[in-house]
């Protein structure tokens, strides 16, 4: 679960010398390029494109600012939250019904995953999302889908500190937020540092205590009206994702102890697809649920899910073999 970091010291503007003299020198690159006629196909395309997709316009407007510049990553995310087109990944598009196929993948070695996260300086979260990113790159791929680039999700993110105590009153304090996760990244590198920057800029913005709002809204609206916003916001993605810290030492049930720990999250409107990540006792699982019509073999996203999990570990420690060999 991600946490939200945005406080009133983080309410300003980078304008830092190097910053802004970067910034110049692209806006005169982009400039001195509209001139040149041979060029004009290109930059309407782009236009359309724009126009076709607002939020492509809106990340490249905030793109030039820093990965902590709360004012910016507030109007990107705020701007993704309300401009995001309809979920679709052709593949599970449609309506669900009400039948669900699950599926649960356990025994990832949590130690293994921090490993990962080290290597290519990234978090533990990071790496999770990486190893369902590629799961579902596959997936996608082998049901002939080539062209989805990014899967909107609604991920829960927690507005307090998350450490190893319980608070005086018990209670939930989180927001469930809009995470676009980039898919069809093959480059272990390259794909933990594009999620490493997505998650920073979303926790560094106003858009989890704006959702946490909107959820208090939601809650105490008649029912009619409650159902038209979950749904408004639910349509733009595809499912539930959540990754949740669990104990991290065994636990015991009526004096047996517990192996494992796994959960499912739920789904709204026509969400086909929800992911639930969980570490307990230095170990993940992975629960994944589906329509049952659209998404019979959740079984394939489990198991991807620790399959990929491999694959990072071989290749951090090549990286790491490379590194100390040079």
């Amino acid at each position: 679960m991600l946490v939200c970091t945005l406080s009133r010291h983080d309410r300003r503007c980078c304008g830092c010398p190097a910053h802004t003299g970067e910034v110049a020198r692209d806006v005169t690159h982009v400039m001195a390029s509209t001139l040149n006629p041979l060029a004009l196909p290109h930059h309407l395309e782009t236009a359309v494109d724009f126009v076709k997709h607002p939020v492509k316009l809106m990340d490249a407007l905030t793109s030039y600012s820093s990965e902590d510049n709360a004012i910016s990553n507030s109007w990107r995310e705020i701007g993704r939250l309300l401009l995001h087109e309809k979920a679709d990944a052709e593949a599970w598009s449609g309506h669900p019904q009400e039948a669900k196929s699950v599926a649960w993948m356990e025994g990832i070695d949590l130690a293994s995953i921090k490993t990962i996260a080290r290597a290519f300086d990234g978090t533990v979260n990071d790496v999770l999302m990486a190893s369902v990113s590629l799961a579902l790159t596959d997936y996608l791929h082998e049901r002939g889908v080539e062209d989805v680039h990014d899967l909107a999700w609604m991920m829960p993110v927690s507005l307090q500190p998350i450490d190893g105590s319980l608070p005086d009153t018990l209670g939930n304090h989180f927001a469930v937020v809009l995470f676009s996760m980039p898919l069809g990244i093959t480059d272990p590198a390259a794909l933990i540092e594009e999620i490493r920057q997505r998650t920073t800029r979303l926790k560094h913005s106003a858009e989890p205590m704006l959702a946490f709002g909107v959820q208090k809204v939601i809650a105490e609206s008649p029912s009619t009206v409650a159902k038209g916003l979950t749904d408004f916001f639910s349509a733009k993605t595809i499912g539930q994702l959540s990754n949740v810290p669990g104990p991290r030492a065994q636990l015991k049930f009526t004096g047996i102890p517990v192996r494992s720990v796994f959960a499912f999250v739920p789904t709204s409107g026509d969400q086909p697809l929800g992911i639930c990540v969980f570490s307990y006792n230095g170990s993940v699982t992975v629960g994944v649920s589906g329509d049952s019509r659209m998404i019979p073999d959740t079984d394939h996203i489990s198991q991807g899910v620790g399959r990929h999990v491999e694959s990072l570990l071989a290749a951090a420690l090549a990286r790491k073999s490379k590194g100390t060999s040079a």
